[in-house]
């Protein structure tokens, strides 16, 4: 079986840029999230977290909830549910989710990250990954929720990073217990195209052998069939114009993605729309360079937002 190098183009790159999002952290994310980051001590005092597993369809989904640690035992609070990209884990690049979580944590709110089907510490082959077991993973994650002591059911939120972000699209399109929406760097296109992000010959070859290994610049990744078709068959613009809630779409001004990123913006059916644009950053905010301002920012709007958006009167419990 052949492997693809990367495709020239925006599609191939976004993949490429997504997956660095998780190579660059998946071997070290777990031991990365147990340090001090430059918030230090102060966040971690802030929150708890707990490893769970969360039972889905024949398999059990990885995921990290963390809570405020003011709140006491028996509090509960709005949540919100972080959706990481392709080829990525549930921290993110740079360790991204992990300090939100913390941040969302100062503020008074719960999160919980995932592994998605076939990524970070799933125990399914890279072949499970697809965009219907993304949603599918979702939807169990946000049923977790709902039925968790914890948390506020009538105040979830999503995040969703790159193609996570076109999930959280379809998931807040069709589910309406979804109340605020972020994404990051995301293109929302329906499947029609976005099928062919790695070329016509990498869908040809998982056509004839079921699936394909894809050369991403730093690692390979094994795309099942049902992944290319699953892309194809999907249809997140059409999604989102069912979704009336607030919504949030930070880009960097240097991602070539750019300027198809904030299709979801117009295409929604929500009358408080905020575009956020941070000066000078690519595709992963420049999270693995010693300056971090603009992951920084991305973070702080982010949990601004949610602050002003997603039950805004709740204060560490209620």
């Amino acid at each position: 079986m052949r492997t693809f190098s990367r495709v020239v183009g925006w599609l191939a790159l976004v993949a490429a840029l997504v997956a660095i999002v998780g190579s660059a952290q998946a071997g070290a994310g777990t031991q990365q999230s147990k340090r001090t980051h430059r918030d230090g001590k102060a966040s971690k005092a802030c929150c708890v977290d707990r490893h769970v597993e969360i039972q889905a369809n024949g398999y059990t989904i990885p995921g990290t909830f963390t809570t405020p640690r003011a709140g006491g035992t028996h509090a509960h609070y709005p949540t919100v549910l972080l959706l990481h990209g392709t080829a990525s884990q549930k921290d993110e690049v740079g360790n991204m989710y992990l300090r939100l979580a913390q941040k969302l944590g100062a503020l008074g709110y719960a999160s919980l990250r995932i592994d998605f089907a076939g990524s970070g510490d799933s125990t399914l082959p890279q072949t499970a990954f697809t965009y219907t077991e993304e949603v599918s993973d979702a939807e169990t994650a946000l049923s977790w929720l709902s039925h968790n002591g914890h948390v506020d059911a009538n105040a979830l939120g999503l995040v969703g990073f790159s193609q996570g972000g076109r999930v959280a699209a379809t998931v807040a399109g069709t589910d309406p217990r979804v109340k605020a929406v972020a994404t990051w760097s995301t293109w929302v296109e329906d499947g029609s195209t976005a099928y062919l992000l790695f070329g016509p010959d990498a869908y040809h070859e998982a056509q004839l052998h079921g699936q394909v290994t894809v050369d991403l610049g730093f690692r390979t990744w094994t795309y099942s069939l049902a992944f290319f078709e699953s892309i194809k068959n999907s249809h997140p613009l059409q999604d989102i114009a069912n979704y009336h809630g607030p919504l949030l779409g930070i880009d960097g001004s240097e991602d070539v993605l750019w300027p198809q990123t904030k299709d979801e913006l117009y295409a929604a059916g929500s009358y408080d729309e905020t575009l956020h644009v941070v000066p000078g950053a690519d595709h992963i905010y420049h999270v693995l360079d010693a300056d971090q301002t603009q992951a920084e920012d991305v973070i702080n709007t982010t949990a601004s937002w949610f602050s002003q958006k997603l039950a805004p009167g709740a204060h560490h419990g209620h």
